[in-house]
């Protein structure tokens, strides 16, 4: 889980989970299910720059957002991340 955490760039912090992938510029994204203080993360990162690394927009539950923050325990939440 380490490695993906820093490959995929999904890991916790404090006050939320941080998202900054370092991935080969020929994907186009990838999706990943994360379970964070019991509340669960679906994550959709899409690559349409086709850049290795850099976030241009974080969307929580249909609204922009400058991070993710924590959620309650048993919530179920939608993240889209544009790399850019």
């Amino acid at each position: 889980m380490a490695s993906a955490q820093y490959i995929l760039g999904v890991r916790p912090w404090y006050d939320g989970l941080i998202v900054d992938p370092c991935i080969p510029e020929a994907w186009d994204g990838f999706k990943i299910k994360r379970i964070f203080r019991k509340a669960v993360y679906h994550i959709q990162v899409e690559n349409p720059d086709h850049v290795c690394k850099g976030i241009k927009q974080i969307v929580v539950d249909g609204e922009e957002m400058e991070k993710i923050p924590v959620f309650e325990k048993g919530s179920e939440h939608k993240i889209r991340v544009v790399m850019g």
